[in-house]
């Protein structure tokens, strides 16, 4: 956002000043309750006066995120509560930019040889899943992979609980509770707190309404009574607090409530991504203020800040701490690969130990019991993040890794290599090109920067012939999902080669979901590979 609308750069003034004359120039505002028209920046029926008052009011809020202290935070939530984007979008800039101030001062040390030897002596009980004959089988991992993996294990011992897996036994919103005062009563205290910018008071509201539902104990969410399309208010309320734990100091309390409260339980599917995402932050500013990295390393590799990949930035919250701090990030997610396929149900996962030889039979199903599935790879996306720290380095593993596993990850494993080989749309290498960055997909995956954005690294035309020929064969898979996700990478390498293969999918049997015919009367079935080969055959010269 540009102050010039308003303000000269000069003319911007400090902090402090700038929020007192937005208490002056928002007065009638804050005086009420309702929305305000002031903040409004889309209202069709304003005057020329009242839209001056929206930019200079808008540019004061933006400089309070810029430069604005933990002091100003009340006013932004004032704000915020009556309608202002800009204060929500200043409120995060802002807690942004403590945490990267107080980097500094919190400790983020690497691994140390004498913890991976240690670690390493306890991985004798380890099993990896590997696929052999067509089925998932438990071996013994390698001398390397259990040394990158004892690396990794050091790294990720501090970590709490996934982001946002804790179920709360009870919550359907099917089946609402009947109205209950007492709740009803805690959330108008917190909404009245809210209004006024009292974070002690917002505090104190809405640890009263989740003590009622029996915090900090597992909720009685059969006890709420009021859902809606994205949440359970429980889960809006414990958000809340989450957040005003935060801006009130409390990083430890405010960490473990962004971990428990789910991203979403409400009647509609939408938003729990972005509210996903909004917790996975929130975690890493609480953990790195309460007590340095280590324990948020799991959600550093995640790299989720898509608003720093708009802006081309290195994100304040994604890996690149971990390198500046001297963590080895190729070895971290390599020894997170090693436990590929185990996010498989915990009954398979079993069948599959029990299975082993011994004594790799006792030993593993014995780890399982005292550590659980280990499931790291899949909680990290250390497939996508591999293909993201290693670029041309990642090739050949993750093409390995794309044949040879099975399942979801064989599935991920292939749009992984695809998201790294895609073909860009003009020649990096040509001179008066210009390429902006490598392009920013919102489509909920793990980022993946692409070879292509770069000339030194871009994939030659015989390059992409022979990994396309080598990607062929898996359109023999008998998984429709493999055959659809590679149709999509052969498209997007964008070798010529890969188009005879393609012209023959136009009866592939894989079909997944319907559209409605024009009537509404009939389902008409995705044959999901016919209509994949046939975009990719729109994208290849």
């Amino acid at each position: 956002m540009l102050l010039g609308a308003s303000l000269s750069h000069a003319e911007a003034p400090a902090p402090a000043n700038a929020e007192r004359e937005l208490r002056t120039l928002l007065a009638r505002c804050l005086a009420g309750t309702a929305k305000c028209e002031e903040l409004d920046g889309s209202g069709s029926a304003k005057t020329d006066e009242l839209r001056q008052v929206t930019r200079t009011a808008n540019a004061l809020i933006e400089k309070l995120g810029q430069q604005g202290g933990a002091e100003v935070l009340p006013l932004l939530r004032q704000l915020d509560a009556r309608g202002s984007f800009e204060a929500a979008y200043a409120r995060e800039a802002l807690k942004t930019r403590l945490m990267t101030q107080a980097l500094a001062t919190r400790p983020c040390a690497p691994p140390s040889n004498e913890d991976v030897t240690g670690e390493l002596a306890r991985l004798g009980d380890f099993a990896a899943l590997r696929v052999e004959g067509g089925k998932l089988v438990a071996v013994r991992p390698t001398p390397k992979e259990l040394g990158d993996l004892a690396y990794f294990l050091v790294a990720v011992r501090d970590a709490g609980p996934p982001v946002g897996e804790t179920q709360e036994p009870g919550s359907d919103w099917r089946k609402p509770a009947q109205s209950n005062a007492s709740l009803d009563a805690a959330y108008a205290e917190l909404k009245s707190a809210r209004l006024q910018g009292d974070l002690r008071g917002m505090d104190a509201a809405a640890r009263r309404y989740l003590v009622l539902l029996g915090y900090p104990a597992p909720l009685k969410a059969s006890e709420e009574n009021t859902y809606g399309w994205h949440a359970s208010r429980y889960t809006l309320v414990m958000r809340e607090w989450a957040e005003v734990q935060e801006e009130l100091g409390a990083f430890g309390e405010a960490a473990a409530l962004y971990r428990r409260v789910s991203p979403g339980d409400g009647a509609c599917g939408t938003g729990w991504d972005i509210a996903l995402q909004e917790q996975i932050l929130g975690v890493i500013r609480a953990t790195e203020q309460h007590a340095g990295c280590r324990g948020v390393v799991a959600e550093r590799l995640l790299d989720v800040d898509d608003m720093s990949r708009l802006s081309n930035a290195l994100s304040p919250y994604g890996p690149e701490r971990l390198r500046e701090a001297g963590f080895d990030l190729p070895r971290l997610y390599r020894g997170a690969l090693v436990t590929r396929h185990r996010d498989m149900p915990p009954e398979e996962l079993q069948r599959v130990l029990s299975a082993a030889p011994e004594p790799l039979r006792t030993d593993a199903l014995r780890r399982l019991q005292e550590r659980g599935p280990e499931a790291w790879e899949k909680q990290v996306l250390a497939l996508e993040g591999f293909a993201d720290v290693g670029q041309r380095d990642a090739l050949e593993p993750l093409f390995v890794l794309a044949v040879s596993s099975m399942g979801e990850t064989q599935h991920r494993a292939v749009a992984a290599l695809s998201d790294l080989v895609e073909r860009p749309q003009r020649d990096p290498c040509a001179k008066n090109e210009l390429l902006v960055g490598d392009g920013f997909e919102s489509d909920g995956k793990r980022f993946i920067h692409k070879l292509g954005a770069q000339c030194a690294t871009a994939l030659k035309p015989r390059e992409r012939d022979a990994l396309a020929t080598r990607l062929l064969p898996l359109l023999k898979s008998k998984d429709g999902q493999t055959r659809e996700a590679t149709v999509k990478a052969l498209g997007r390498l964008g070798s010529p080669l890969a188009i005879p293969r393609l012209r023959q999918l136009d009866k592939d049997p894989y079909s997944e979901g319907f559209y409605l015919s024009d009537d509404q009367t009939r389902q008409i079935p995705i044959y999901r590979v016919r209509e994949a080969a046939a975009e990719a055959l729109k994208r290849l010269p």
